[in-house]
């Protein structure tokens, strides 16, 4: 393939994704200004495969990994009132 064809095949496959109503959330990912400074122009589909990974790592670390910090947290202040509790128990 030419590098014009794969630039033309990349651009049209965001477009239709981005024009296509169910894929909107998904064309958020890419920026269509930000296009302009990819160079060159061969990398534009690597560019584009980037976006929808790092949004997908970022959708997935915040309701994966922000939840599970949240259960730790609690966890370590509920062992923490177990500890003080114990400790002054044995105190008095």
């Amino acid at each position: 393939m030419e590098m014009g064809t794969i630039t033309f095949v990349a651009v049209k496959i965001a477009f239709a994704v981005h024009s296509n109503q169910r894929g909107a959330s998904i064309a958020s990912a890419v920026k269509f200004s930000e296009l302009a400074m990819v160079y060159p122009l061969v990398a534009i589909p690597r560019w584009v495969a980037s976006r929808y990974f790092y949004d997908f790592l970022g959708k997935a670390l915040a309701y994966l990994l922000l939840p599970l910090l949240g259960i730790n947290a609690v966890f370590r202040m509920i062992s923490y009132l177990l500890v003080r509790a114990a400790a002054e128990s044995h105190r008095g």
